[in-house]
């Protein structure tokens, strides 16, 4: 009964797939750039990290990496999510013309999650946080991936 519980759990989140049809700058909107830094970590550290939107997801990131993209300037919901995990969000203000950066780090209370599965499928396994825009010669150094 236990392992049929936790197998409908994980059929029940699915998969995350990036949206493909996902459209983030709009004709006569002033435009922005959002950099999202995934910390490189042990912790959730073979599983992509996926940041989005309403539920869209923009860019999949795996450990040590980065990823940019240009948005409409105004205030978004951000969300970052793993497969099969509930989304953590953080509301942010894009400038118009400046960057804004978000560091994507796993969660710690997902950590003691992992020992009850069922568990682990409500608690967010990423969590977001807005940070100073490094510098481009940090951002080399760590490894990049734009979109």
């Amino acid at each position: 009964m236990k392992k049929l519980l936790i197998g409908i759990s994980v059929l029940a989140t699915g998969c995350t797939n990036l949206s493909t049809d996902l459209k983030l700058v709009t004709e006569g909107s002033e435009i922005s750039e959002l950099k999202v830094f995934r910390e490189s970590a042990f912790q959730n550290g073979a599983i992509s990290m996926y940041v989005g939107e309403s539920d869209k997801y923009f860019l999949r990131l795996s450990s040590g990496q980065h990823g940019s993209v240009k948005m409409n300037s105004g205030v978004h919901t951000i969300q970052a999510k793993a497969d099969a995990s509930p989304s953590s969000s953080i509301e942010i203000e894009l400038k118009p013309n400046e960057t804004t950066c978000l560091k994507g780090s796993p969660n710690k209370a997902a950590l003691g999650a992992v020992v009850i599965p069922i568990i682990g499928n409500m608690v967010p396994s990423f969590v977001l946080t807005e940070i100073e825009c490094p510098t481009d010669q940090a951002e080399e150094a760590n490894g990049s991936r734009n979109s």
